[in-house]
């Protein structure tokens, strides 16, 4: 992040401690609440030691703290250096084609989380039907198939980043 003065690093450090707060009072309380029912439903989890509960309950906290800190600071620094709306150059496109691919280049890696998570659901639901498999290899299975696809889809990302007009300026 480029810092001009301390008021833009002051107003920075208090959206990104509002994303920690936040994001501690959610995570905290979703991994208490998971915590409370994995004992009650899981009786080989009642049994596991304090700390090693006490260890998912933190890393589940910290995690949201993290993230939402990340979020909020980034949402910051993209609003203040991001051009107003109404100074923005619409950008016209040609054809359908050519706002897809635009779209996709700005999104392409939540695409393929979102492709490889799906994946990995897909395929977990195709395998678990399959009864001469052990769940661990089920599970390594489900992986091997989402992470194939997930090579698939980086190339053709690569693919679609690359505008065949770029070499054509040249």
């Amino acid at each position: 992040m480029k810092i001009s003065d301390n008021k833009e690093k002051d107003a920075y450090l208090r959206q990104t401690m509002i994303g920690a707060l936040q994001g501690g009072l959610v995570g905290g309380s979703l991994a208490f609440g998971l915590n409370y029912l994995a004992i009650r439903r899981f009786p080989s989890y009642a049994r596991l030691p304090i700390g090693v509960k006490s260890l998912f309950v933190a890393a589940g906290t910290f995690f949201s703290i993290s993230v939402r800190a990340e979020l909020l600071g980034t949402r910051y620094e993209k609003n203040l250096y991001a051009a107003p709306e109404h100074i923005k150059e619409k950008i016209h496109y040609d054809s359908f084609l050519e706002k897809a691919r635009a779209e996709f280049n700005e999104n392409k890696y939540s695409y393929v989380f979102g492709a490889w998570l799906a994946a990995v659901a897909g395929s977990g639901v195709y395998l678990w039907r399959d009864k001469l498999m052990t769940p661990a290899q089920k599970v390594v299975q489900a992986r091997m198939y989402a992470q194939g696809l997930t090579v698939v889809l980086l190339l053709a990302t690569l693919a679609v980043s690359v505008n065949p007009k770029d070499y054509n300026k040249k």
